[in-house]
C-alpha cells in the first residue's frame, strides 16, 4: 500500500500548495477563488487524515484516534458554490452554505461526545457504528447537492448565459462526469464497509482515495485558470466597447469600381467591419447570409471573388487583425493572449494560434514580444 500512501500525501500536499497559492499572487480574491480553495483543501484534508490513519501516524491515545474530522462532507457543498459563483447565479439558486457548516459542525460536536462517553467504557463500537451512519448521510446529501448542480449545468441552460459568453463550460461538464464516477466509487465503498469486517476498510476505499488525489489536480489547475481566464475577457470586453479599432484587409483590385458586384461586396465588408460581426464566434455563412438577405452560394462567391480567401479566411484574417491591434496596445498589456485572442473572435486557444500563424508568420507572442519591446 505503499504507492498509495505516497499518491496520498503527494495529492494532499499538493493540494495545500494551491490553497495558499491565490493568497500570494497580486491578483484580487474573490467568493469563486475562496470556495475553489475551499474545495481543494477539504480534499486534501481528507487525504491527509487518511494517509495519517492508514500509515499509524494518527495519536495513539483512544481520544485523538477515533477524532475523525468529516471533512469529506464539506467537499460537494464547496463545489457547489465554487460553481454558482463561477456562473454569477448565486442570488438565483439556493447555496446550502449555512446548512452545510451547520451539518458539518454539528457531526463533529456528535464524534465528540460519543468518544467522550466511549471513553469510559472503552468501547469503541458505537463510534464504528455511527461513523459508518454518518458517512452514510453524508454520501446522500452529496449526491443530492451533485445531481442539483448537473440539472443547473446540463438542463438549466439559460442560467449559464453570462459564463457561457465569456468562457467554455465543457470543462465543468467533464469534472462533473469524473465527479459522478467518483461519487459512485464512494457510494459502493460505503456498501461495501456495512458487508465486510473493518480490517478490509484500506482496500475498500483505495479507489476513492486515488481517484479524489487526481481529482485535486484536475478541479486545481483548470479552476483557477478558467476563471482568471474569464475574468481577463470579462474586464477586456468592458473595456473594448467603445473601442474604435482600425481593419485593414488585402482586397483583389478591380478597375470597375461601380460594379454591383463590388458594391455588394463592399456591403458585405462594411456589414461585418463596422459592425464587428466577425468577433462572433458563431458566426457562420449561414447565419450571415441570411442576415444580408443573400444565397449562401452568392455571399461564398462574392468574398471568393474580391477577397484573397474564403469564407473562413477571411473571418479569421479580420479577427487576427483586429487581435493584432490589441496585442501591441500598451492599454491591455496585463491580460493574457488567449483572452485577447478569444475576445477576437476565436473560439479557442488553438484556432486563435494556427490562425495567427498563419497570416503573420508569428505566434501572437513573438508579435507581441516584437513591438512591446521597442
Amino acid at each position: 500500500m505503499s504507492i498509495l500512501n505516497f499518491l496520498l500525501i503527494a495529492g494532499a500536499l499538493q493540494g495545500f500548495l494551491f490553497v495558499l497559492f491565490p493568497f500570494v499572487t497580486k491578483k484580487k480574491i474573490g467568493k469563486t477563488i475562496i470556495f475553489l480553495t475551499a474545495t481543494v483543501f477539504f480534499i486534501s484534508a481528507n487525504n491527509l487524515q487518511a494517509w495519517l490513519k492508514d500509515t499509524d501516524y494518527a495519536f495513539t491515545s483512544f481520544i485523538f484516534k477515533n477524532l475523525e474530522i468529516p471533512w469529506y462532507m464539506m467537499i460537494t457543498p464547496c463545489f457547489f458554490l465554487f460553481l454558482i459563483h463561477y456562473l454569477k447565479i448565486e442570488k438565483k439558486v439556493r447555496t446550502f452554505l449555512k446548512l452545510s457548516v451547520y451539518i458539518f459542525l454539528t457531526e463533529i460536536i456528535i464524534r465528540i461526545g460519543l468518544i467522550a462517553f466511549s471513553f469510559s467504557k472503552v468501547d469503541i463500537e458505537l463510534i464504528k457504528n455511527y461513523t459508518k451512519a454518518e458517512e452514510l448521510f453524508n454520501v446522500i446529501y452529496a449526491i443530492i447537492l451533485f445531481i442539483i448542480a448537473i440539472k443547473i449545468l446540463f438542463i438549466k441552460v439559460k442560467l449559464n448565459k453570462h459564463a457561457i459568453k465569456f468562457g467554455d463550460l465543457n470543462w465543468l461538464k467533464q469534472f462533473m462526469r469524473i465527479g459522478s464516477i467518483i461519487i459512485l466509487l464512494w457510494l459502493f465503498a460505503i456498501i461495501l464497509n456495512f458487508i465486510t469486517k473493518n480490517q478490509y476498510q484500506i482496500y475498500i476505499y483505495s479507489p476513492l482515495r486515488i481517484s479524489s488525489s487526481f481529482l485535486i489536480y484536475w478541479i486545481g489547475y483548470q479552476g483557477l485558470l478558467r476563471y482568471n481566464l474569464m475574468q481577463d475577457r470579462i474586464s477586456l470586453n468592458k473595456k473594448l466597447k467603445n473601442k474604435n479599432v482600425i481593419i485593414e484587409v488585402k482586397e483583389k483590385k478591380t478597375d470597375d469600381q461601380y460594379n454591383k458586384q463590388v458594391e455588394a461586396f463592399n456591403k458585405i465588408k462594411e456589414h461585418l467591419i463596422i459592425q464587428k460581426k466577425y468577433l462572433n464566434q458563431f458566426l457562420s455563412l449561414n447565419h450571415l447570409a441570411q442576415e444580408l438577405g443573400l444565397s449562401t452560394s452568392h455571399l461564398s462567391n462574392l468574398i471568393n471573388t474580391y477577397s484573397y480567401y474564403n469564407f473562413s479566411d477571411y473571418i479569421n484574417q479580420l479577427r487576427v487583425e483586429y487581435a493584432k491591434q490589441l496585442l501591441i496596445d500598451k492599454q491591455y498589456k496585463q491580460y493574457t493572449i488567449i483572452a485577447i485572442g478569444l475576445e477576437s473572435g476565436f473560439n479557442s486557444k488553438s484556432t486563435f494560434y494556427t490562425a495567427f500563424k498563419k497570416f503573420t508568420g508569428q505566434t501572437p507572442a513573438e508579435y507581441r514580444q516584437q513591438y512591446l519591446s521597442k
